[in-house]
């Protein structure tokens, strides 16, 4: 694509402007969730911000005149981060385009479709950030297969908190949580359909999994870890009391740089977990 071709001002959803920014790429205005607007947090960096979910202001993005639009797509086609009323006068206003991130793909997917958007939009092929992340990520592959070396058999649970619930996070649903398992990593298998996302389940039932590692979401619509400290569950959870407790972000960078922090993260939270009985 020419340098005249190439979509100059991208309205994008916080998550691909958080990516591209790694790549180099600035966006010239951001779009939240509706987690973000449930819960007031930040929608991610850019000079604009048009708001979030469904308070997202269209008077906002008609001023920011986009020449494309981005977010990412789950299980179905919808855009995500807007209800279809917004997604369709985006869509009048600009190209509009999905990234899928969702179930039946690995971490490597994602990244390379997020790689390719950058070059797109400009990035250089040859920048020493692209490949140095390229091959920092698969030195940190390498040191979670080292760090599983000496602990088979360890048995981890993602998941997301609320005061009454607990959304349990299906590893094969996320590409992140996939690749972790294609390191080895033991993330249990939940009885949910492959593409599901989520098993949802009541805090009695977290008691009963035979979990030795327990990772938290660390978005703001999961309980912090003091909230989740004063749940009368939590305490007595077996990871918990064991200090062999993480952190995961479902919705984190999709750049080499980023991923590559979060699997060396992870080899350094495995090497120091041991099997629980």
């Amino acid at each position: 694509m020419s340098s005249s071709s190439r979509p100059a001002r991208v309205l994008a959803y916080s998550r691909v402007a958080m990516s591209l920014m790694d790549f180099g790429i600035s966006s010239a205005g951001v779009f939240g969730s509706q987690h973000d607007a449930d819960t007031g947090a930040g929608v991610g960096s850019g000079p604009v911000s048009v708001g979030a979910g469904g308070s997202v202001s269209l008077d906002a993005v008609r001023s920011l005149a986009p020449d494309l639009i981005v977010s990412v797509l789950y299980r179905d086609d919808a855009l995500y981060g807007v209800p279809p009323e917004i997604a369709a006068e985006f869509e009048a206003m600009a190209p509009t385009v999905g990234l899928r991130v969702g179930a039946g793909r690995t971490l490597t997917e994602p990244l390379s479709r997020f790689a390719d958007l950058a070059l797109a939009l400009g990035a250089r092929a040859d920048s020493p950030d692209l490949q140095q992340g390229r091959s920092s990520l698969d030195e940190a592959a390498h040191s979670v297969r080292l760090a599983l070396e000496e602990r088979a058999g360890l048995r981890i649970l993602a998941l997301s908190a609320e005061q009454e619930r607990v959304h349990l996070a299906n590893p094969l649903g996320w590409p992140d949580l996939r690749y972790f398992s294609e390191l080895g990593v033991g993330l249990l298998r939940l009885p949910v359909a492959e593409d599901a996302s989520w098993q949802t389940v009541l805090w009695d039932d977290v008691a009963e999994i035979p979990a030795d590692l327990v990772l938290v979401d660390s978005r703001s619509v999961s309980l912090r870890m003091a909230q989740l400290a004063a749940h009368p569950v939590w305490e007595i959870l077996p990871a918990v009391q064991a200090g062999q407790v993480g952190s995961w972000n479902p919705e984190a960078p999709l750049s080499y740089q980023v991923s590559a922090r979060i699997v060396s993260d992870l080899a350094i939270q495995l090497g120091g977990t041991t099997r629980l009985t």
